[in-house]
């Protein structure tokens, strides 16, 4: 069943609430004190994934959260990352606490400028998953982990501190277009997709 994009993002913005006001945001480099904090390497599906570049998302002077993307191999563009079939994992930490509705709002923002409508579409199934991450009336706490795995059997797998949230989704596309947030052609920050791609910013 096909589903509207405009009926995606309403359900995100209604989960939402009020929109966050857009604030202009920047990235730092892998060397800043807190990017740093991502292991080297990691395994997901039993394969070894090393860091290819990590930032962190700020909003105004407020730090937001630390990024860092996995790969099988070096990429240093969108393609070379995601058109493959390896095992990939994006690794989001909270720097502050999240309320439920700031979660939301951010990733409905996020979504509303980065992603075309075909992406949006792809990525359903993961945004609701991601909608519901974190439940009403709780909140993400600084430190926290979510992760988002490709895996070597061909499926996406969300986890929030090392625990699975909801059901594997098939199709790379999904996986793929969850991650052009930050690596598409309209990133929702430049400077932190450069530092993914492994960039000095």
């Amino acid at each position: 069943m096909p589903y509207a994009p405009s009926l995606i993002l309403a359900a995100l913005l209604c989960a939402s609430g009020p929109a966050l006001a857009q604030q202009p945001g920047s990235a730092l480099a892998l060397a800043t004190p807190a990017a740093a904090t991502m292991a080297p390497t990691l395994a997901v599906g039993g394969q070894r994934l090393q860091l290819n570049g990590a930032g962190t998302r700020q909003l105004g002077a407020q730090p937001q959260y630390v990024l860092g993307l996995y790969l099988s191999h070096p990429a240093s563009t969108t393609e070379q990352a995601l058109d493959n079939p390896q095992a990939k994992q994006l690794r989001w930490v909270a720097l502050r606490s999240f309320s439920a509705s700031e979660w939301q709002a951010q990733l409905a923002q996020a979504v509303r400028t980065s992603l075309s409508n075909e992406d949006m579409a792809n990525a359903m199934p993961v945004l609701f998953q991601f909608g519901t991450l974190v439940p009403l009336g709780q909140g993400l706490a600084a430190g926290d982990v979510v992760q988002i795995d490709w895996t070597a059997d061909a499926h996406t797998v969300v986890s929030i501190n090392g625990e699975r949230f909801g059901e594997p989704i098939e199709g790379q596309a999904r996986f793929n277009a969850l991650a052009r947030i930050w690596l598409g052609a309209r990133p929702a920050d430049a400077q932190l997709k450069q530092a993914l791609l492994g960039a000095a910013v």
